[in-house]
């Protein structure tokens, strides 16, 4: 007999949400019925697959109990929880002798795709990119009007406020995913129709309406409005109206589709900032009074100002220095802003000495503290607040390693007179703690002995709260990653015995386990399933690791494809037994062009075309086809890399390239193959390991006949490694960190022509000085020696140098060894260079460099000889540019040699180059 025919029949529902009726979780109201009968049977009807097994446990019913309302209740509450239904109902009918409970399951959706259809324009951007929507969540009718509204409003944004959005979907039952259609009808874009101003005298009206630009009957949209107000800003700034504050309302009319707009100005008046007491370079000022900037009056950014002119005194050595403001109406309707400084006298710190200090270095305590000694190209930093802060940073460092009853008095004496101080943190270590027994409790399912091995706490070891974190995160993680993701550690810290030894107990609620159901994978419209289900590191039926997760997570990250990776249960607040494991992965753009212009003196106008794809076939290998063209050069490069090789930690590029060159004293043709592993070390520095074979045809050489055997076609095959570490806060125009790179390369004759070996290094050092200053320094080595029954290495390769990148007392490439009856250069087998180079800022974009250039290339490595070092001098202009600085040099080469001098060699050069010198 069906169902519904049996009588009586009683059923119990949770309309949670429905995929066509929302609505709120509620439950029906329980009817008397079988309860306190025995439960017979226990099915399920649900849209979808259904493992029994993995709900019958959960549900907290079983065959040959009675039924009960708590029972239903909480079943129907523990099946809502997993976050994998809607629509949960109970039929319960009674039977012979019992009663057959039924459990009608709806599976929920989820928001995957979504797209537009109609007239807009995204300018090649996603909708998702444009719009917040909800990518990933649940379904529900609600969220579903909430996304067509933010559409709607993103379109009466661009001024489209006739247009009609209507959201259409498409459930995919197999994934229960929602992919979700916008079709839009954009209709006229609205014009302007008025602009009233007001808040400002009546003289000001027609400058600001010209600045604004705004014209009736123009096209209206938002964005270009604010555009628009962003530039009005920054003019009234400029003019002194630094606390005006637009506010703008729009109003729309439907009968003439016309937007009218009213500006309202607040706090409109001249405001001029006075700075008594101390004088600061009005770039720098600016920086540090956001007033000043076009903010605004309000109180907080007024007192923010002060608080940054008090630091910058105080790194001044201005420790007592005293800040205060006020406001001054005048009768004009303007306003002064006066900031009066007192900065009393300047101190600077002689030394910073630590006392009583056992247990831990002088130089870890120095690098926990702010206040630092004058020392060379090393400001004095103190103040009376960072003195503070420090005693409490070297006590907390003494307390992270188990002194946690440590004292700090700082003594400060003054040296001579009052200006100069020294500084002794005198230290009482007193006893390390202990740790007299670490146990944990509320573990079920992991042994004691297995978690405390992975505890650095033991019994009789030291004890800081540092490491009883680390061990409470150790813990934590050890479950997350056996599928334990609602796992709670905390740890408790007993009172300490006469010896000062602790207990320490560890409590652990380890929730439920939640396994792997289905690894669903989305985002992914050109790359292939397969790239990114080999870098997933769980599949179905596996613990849910957190540790897993994440690495698949990186991995996929790692292939450079992706511009946003997400990995991690499809419903976050479930504790569930068996989840689905989304990875939703948001590809970049595949196709980039890139173009650069450069300028050197012997090149002249340099240029560079680039065309890319980082997503070749799908395969998440990148291929690169690069043009580069001068007056001297043209070269073509095809790359290919791919991230992640199988099997290996490491990214490969296949290069293949060919290049025309016109060197000094003779031509070369090259066809070039190589290929490269690369490993990051670090977040700044990587390994390589390169393979290089290339044909080398040398011709029009321009030097006596003893080296006329050079012009032949040669074959090279080289392996090399190479080190890379970059810190510099911009390789364009760098102020700061590092630049090494060591490149160790053997050429042999194994399907070549030459043995020689070969090692080049370069090290660049950037640093800001007092008064503004930048110092460059860089130093350059290199040497080169055949082996074998070689004796020489082909003048292609041999080392040159000279131009605006290295010696500036040369022209490009002729310094070093000379042909001596053409004068040309022949290159060498060693180079060895240094260069210092100081910065000064003249006007905002322009600096004044003053250097020195020293060293010269060698013939062999047993000629390098300090007698024979070229030394320049010179001066130059840095002008800033997007491509980065546009380089004046003039250098003056102080000893040019004579056997140079015969052939014309000049001591004066001028170069004009665009990027950095080294």
């Amino acid at each position: 007999m069906p169902l519904v025919a049996i009588r009586p029949l009683i059923v119990f529902s949770l309309l949670i949400a429905s995929l066509n009726l929302p609505a709120p979780p509620a439950r029906a109201g329980l009817q008397s019925g079988p309860f306190g009968e025995v439960i017979r049977a226990i099915d399920y009807d649900a849209d979808g697959p259904v493992v029994r097994q993995r709900y019958d446990s959960m549900i907290g019913l079983e065959v040959g109990q009675l039924l009960t309302r708590t029972g239903v209740r909480s079943a129907i509450q523990r099946l809502y929880e997993t976050g994998r239904f809607d629509s949960i109902a109970v039929d319960a009918a009674r039977t012979a002798d019992g009663v057959r409970v039924l459990f009608r399951l709806r599976f929920s959706y989820y928001f995957n795709d979504f797209s537009v259809q109609g007239n807009l324009d995204t300018g090649g951007r996603s909708l998702t990119e444009l719009v917040e929507l909800p990518v990933g969540e649940r379904y529900t009718r609600g969220r579903l009007e909430e996304s067509r509204e933010a559409v709607a409003g993103f379109l009466r944004a661009q001024g489209y406020y006739r247009a009609r959005v209507e959201a259409r979907t498409q459930l995919d039952p197999t994934d229960f995913q929602v992919n979700t259609t916008f079709e839009i009808e954009t209709g006229p874009q609205a014009t302007l129709g008025s602009l009233a101003i007001s808040g400002v005298p009546d003289n000001e009206v027609s400058a600001i309406r010209e600045r604004l630009g705004l014209k009736q009957g123009e096209r209206y949209s938002s964005r270009r409005l604010e555009e628009r107000l962003a530039g009005l800003r920054a003019y009234l700034t400029r003019r002194g109206y630094l606390g005006a504050r637009p506010e703008i309302r729009e109003s729309f009319s439907e009968a003439d589709n016309r937007v009218r707009l009213d500006l309202n100005f607040l706090n409109f008046g001249r405001v001029r900032v006075v700075l008594e007491g101390f004088k600061v370079p009005d770039e720098r000022r600016s920086r540090l009074l956001p007033i000043l900037s076009g903010e605004g009056l309000d109180p907080d950014l007024l007192e923010e100002g002060r608080r940054n002119l008090k630091e910058y005194l105080e790194e001044r050595g201005y420790s007592e220095a005293e800040v205060s403001y006020e406001q001054e109406k005048q009768e004009t309707g303007g306003l002064i802003l006066r900031y009066r400084v007192i900065p009393g006298r300047r101190v600077s710190v002689a030394y910073v000495l630590f006392r009583g200090n056992r247990a831990v270095p002088a130089k870890d305590l120095q690098a926990a503290i702010q206040i630092r000694p004058q020392g060379f190209m090393q400001k004095s930093v103190y103040s009376i607040a960072k003195l503070d802060a420090d005693v409490e940073a070297i006590k907390s460092l003494y307390r992270s390693r188990g002194y946690l009853e440590n004292e700090v008095v700082p003594l400060v004496e003054p040296i001579g007179n009052a200006e100069t101080l020294g500084i002794v943190f005198e230290v009482v270590e007193g006893k390390p703690a202990l740790t007299r027994s670490v146990t944990i409790t509320g573990n079920q399912v992991m042994a004691s002995d297995a978690l405390l091995a992975r505890l650095r706490l033991r019994a009789g070891s030291g004890f800081s709260p540092t490491l009883a974190e680390q061990d409470r995160q150790t813990l934590l993680a050890v479950y997350n990653d056996a599928g334990y993701l609602r796992a709670r550690v905390v740890y408790r810290v007993g009172d300490p015995d006469s010896e000062g030894a602790r207990p320490v107990e560890f409590r652990v609620d380890e929730g439920m386990r939640s396994f792997v159901d289905r690894v669903l994978l989305f985002g992914n419209d050109h790359t292939r399933d397969s790239v990114i289900t080999r870098r997933i590191g769980l599949g179905d039926g596996e613990p849910l690791s957190l540790g897993r997760m994440l690495k698949t997570q990186q991995a996929l990250s790692d292939l450079g494809v992706f511009d946003n990776v997400l990995v991690g249960p499809q419903f976050q607040e479930s504790d569930a037994a068996y989840q689905n494991l989304v990875v939703r992965v948001k590809e970049s753009r595949r196709y980039t062009v890139r173009y650069g212009l450069g300028y050197e003196t012997r090149e002249k106008v340099r240029g560079t075309l680039e065309l890319s794809d980082i997503n070749l076939l799908g395969l998440a290998k990148r291929a690169d086809l690069r043009f580069r063209a001068s007056a001297v050069e043209q070269a073509a490069i095809l790359t290919f890399q791919q991230s992640q090789v199988q099997f290996l930690p490491v990214n490969s590029y296949l290069s293949l390239s060919g290049s025309a060159e016109e060197d000094v004293s003779f031509d070369q043709t090259r066809f070039n193959i190589s290929y490269q592993f690369s490993r990051p070390l670090s977040t700044h520095s990587w390994a390589l390991l390169r393979t290089n074979y290339r044909n080398v045809r040398v011709s029009n050489l321009q030097v006596s006949e003893i080296l006329a055997r050079e012009d032949r076609p040669r074959n090279l095959t080289t392996l090399s490694a190479i080190y890379v570490n970059d810190t510099r806060d911009n390789f364009l125009d760098a102020e700061r960190g590092f630049f090494t790179s060591t490149d160790f390369s053997v050429t042999t004759r194994w399907l070549g022509s030459n043995n020689y070996l070969s090692l080049y290094t370069q090290t660049s050092y950037y640093r800001r000085i007092p008064g503004n200053l930048v110092l460059a320094t860089s130093l350059r080595l290199g040497l080169g020696r055949p082996y074998g029954r070689d004796d020489s290495i082909p003048i292609s390769e041999r080392y040159f140098a000279g131009g605006g990148s290295s010696l500036r007392g040369f022209e490009t490439d002729r310094a070093g060894p000379v042909d001596p009856e053409t004068g040309e250069p022949t290159g060498g087998n060693s180079l060895l260079i240094g260069n210092l180079e100081l910065r000064l800022p003249l006007v905002r974009m322009v600096r004044l460099a003053g250097f020195y250039d020293g060293g010269n290339v060698f013939g062999r490595i047993g000629d390098i000889r300090l007698a024979d070092f070229s030394h320049t001098v010179g001066v130059g202009l840095r002008v800033k540019t997007p491509l980065g600085p546009l380089r004046l040099d003039y250098g003056y080469n102080l000893n040019v040699p004579e056997r140079l001098k015969v052939h014309g060699y000049k001591p004066g050069h001028f170069f004009i180059t665009i990027g950095p010198p080294f």
